[in-house]
């Protein structure tokens, strides 16, 4: 595999953009995910571990904290998951509910259905 530049236009002016022979350019690739599409990633990697701290969901999800807690604050008000402190390691840890696992079902079936 060889790194190349590949030219794109931009307002009129040409810019020069890395890109992987065989491989689309890195901005093709990457494509918004819907919000349901975040929520299930979030309850998939909760639902695999028992219990994961909010630093360590938002490095597994490719997510910055900021964003993870704005999906954690809307999980834990429709009670997707629940936050308890641990006061032996002095940390919040976060596990996912039955109805998250619910959740997560539903979203995987209508996935399967719409392939």
């Amino acid at each position: 595999m060889t790194l190349n530049k590949l030219e794109f236009s931009y307002a009129g002016e040409t810019a020069l953009k890395p890109s992987v022979d065989g491989l689309a350019p890195i901005s093709e690739i990457h494509e918004k995910r819907a919000s349901y599409d975040i929520l299930a990633d979030l309850l998939r990697i909760l639902s695999t571990d028992s219990e994961i701290n909010p630093t360590r969901l938002a490095q597994r999800s490719n997510m910055d904290t900021k964003m993870t807690s704005r999906y954690l604050l809307l999980m834990l008000n429709n009670n997707l998951v629940n936050k308890d402190y641990r006061s032996s390691d002095n940390r919040y840890v976060v596990q996912i509910t039955r109805k998250g696992r619910g959740f997560l079902t539903q979203y995987q079936r209508i996935v399967t259905m719409l392939e």
